[in-house]
Order: C-alpha cells, then structure tokens, then sequence
C-alpha cells in the first residue's frame, strides 16, 4: 500500500531512520560485496543528515531551557555521531512523525554492547499532547527487547522527565566520579 494511501488514516508513525546494513556482514559477508560503492556512502549522508534534523530539534525544544549549552556543544556531538558511524552503527535516532509530516518527538541514542544510551530526546508541544515520547520509547524498548541490551535513560532532576522515566520502570543508578589531584603538597589542598 503506497505510502500517499495512509495520509488521514494514522495519527502518528514511528520513523526508524535508514540503515547502512553493515551490521549484518558477520553474519551475511555476502552482502558486503553486492553493495554498490555508492550505496555505503549515500546512507551514512543520509543517517547523519538525520543525526543533525534530531540536534536540531533538540535545540529549538530545549535550547532556551538549557543556556548553558553552547553551540559548539552541539556541534562537537554531531562531529562526534559522524565518526561513531564511520566505524559502526552505535549511533542512531528514531522519530514520530503526524499524518502532516509534523515531528512530534525526536532522540538520539548511543548502543555499546551492553547498553542503549538516550542522548538526548526532544517532544513538541503537540508531541505532548498525543503523547508521541511514549510511543517513541516504546517503539525502541521493543525493538531491542530481543537484546541483552540495558535502555539507560540519560536521568533528570525535573520532576515530570523523572516521573516519565520511572513509568518505564527506571531507577537512579549513581555514577561515582574519581579526580586525583597530582599536585605537590600542600598545592594539592587548594579546591
């Protein structure tokens, strides 16, 4: 069924951004050589140019909330995406979209072999209101279900991000940071 069939029939759609398919070369190393060249490259332009539509995003949501994070942040993290997919498919986005072609919700995930790690995720005011996070949230906890994989929401000190995080049974893990000063003493008293 063409895509032009659905419009007025769905409320939203679950985006799943395009894959470079190299992740299934271990299993498949056949495929790796029925890739055209081009084909390689024309994806990762198009996963980063999704990459940076989901940065973007994120800044016109939560950019005024969060002053303290410069331009240059967002523009090392996007350089950073970029060189994470050179090398594998560990950086990934997933997107709700309405039957207008409005983006509801947006995130930005890293995936080692132990974790799924949200990055970053931003929801429109209408997104809110249809409730497009769950679904995005949802939509991600099943897709990687199959996995030993643990989905490590980035945590938040907002009372309602909080109370949304826990409706997916999150509960706060505590990171502990070592800093070792090697100044000479008594130089290393000095805070």
């Amino acid at each position: 069924m063409p895509l032009e069939d659905l419009r007025g029939r769905l409320d939203m759609v679950f985006v799943d951004a395009p894959c470079t398919g190299t992740g299934t070369w271990r299993r498949n190393p056949d495929a790796k050589w029925r890739m055209r060249p081009t084909s390689l490259e024309l994806r990762m332009k198009e996963q980063l140019e999704v990459i940076e539509n989901a940065i973007s995003f994120y800044q016109l949501i939560n950019g005024p909330k969060t002053p303290h994070i410069a331009a240059s942040n967002y523009q090392r993290l996007k350089e950073y995406c970029y060189t994470i997919l050179k090398f594998n498919e560990n950086c990934f986005t997933r997107a709700v979209i309405n039957d207008q072609g409005d983006l509801l919700s947006s995130a930005l995930f890293l995936k080692d072999e132990k974790r799924i790690y949200n990055i970053m995720n931003a929801t429109s005011e209408m997104g809110r209101m249809e409730k497009a996070n769950h679904l995005l949230f949802h939509q991600v906890i099943q897709e990687f279900s199959q996995k030993d994989l643990i989905l490590d929401f980035e945590g938040s000190s907002i009372p309602g991000i909080k109370h949304f995080y826990e409706g997916f049974g999150c509960y706060e893990e505590v990171y502990f940071l070592w800093h070792y000063n090697k100044l000479p003493f008594p130089l290393s008293l000095i805070p």
